[in-house]
């Protein structure tokens, strides 16, 4: 990811949106290279843990962050040089409304970096239990759990969301 920034020849000082900043690493990286980065993320001990690492990284004054909703961002549209959501679409409820809330804050011309989860990964291919060859399978043994009462649910209560390039295209 800091790679495709670097491809990008954004001017020093350039304002950059994390979405979904986590520990703020990715923030810290392009604070440390002269950005610019708002960092949001919806878990307090994240946002915590990002100004803890950017102040140890001596770049607290290029690092912002706060709690925000990348469905609904609370900025005017065109303020950023460049928006980044890495590993968040799979979590999100709506990937559309999301993709077009980092459209609307990119300026002209910006860029919107993204990654999404999807089946054909190198770790879904060689991991037999991820391996979508499987899916039906799976699918199948899934609703035996189910209606046998042995599984009660996604871990922690989530299900992780896969999406294929062409709906991220789309």
């Amino acid at each position: 990811m800091l790679e495709t920034v670097g491809r990008l020849e954004l001017a020093e000082g350039a304002h950059i949106l994390d979405v979904g900043c986590g520990a703020g690493l990715t923030a810290i990286a392009l604070a440390s290279r002269g950005f610019t980065v708002e960092a949001l993320d919806t878990v307090p001990d994240m946002l915590s843990l990002a100004r803890a690492n950017a102040a140890a990284a001596d770049v607290s004054d290029r690092v912002i962050t706060g709690m925000g909703d990348i469905h609904h961002l609370r900025y005017p549209d065109g303020t950023f040089d460049c928006v980044i959501a890495m590993g968040v679409l799979p979590w999100i409820d709506s990937p559309e409304i999301a993709i077009r809330e980092m459209g609307r804050v990119v300026k002209p011309g910006g860029a919107v970096i993204m990654t999404a989860d999807n089946r054909w990964r190198l770790s879904s291919i060689i991991d037999p239990r991820f391996n979508p060859v499987f899916a039906s399978l799976k699918r199948w043994m899934a609703r035996f759990l189910d209606a046998s009462g042995v599984r009660k649910g996604a871990e922690n209560g989530v299900w992780v969301k896969m999406h294929s390039r062409r709906e991220i295209d789309r």
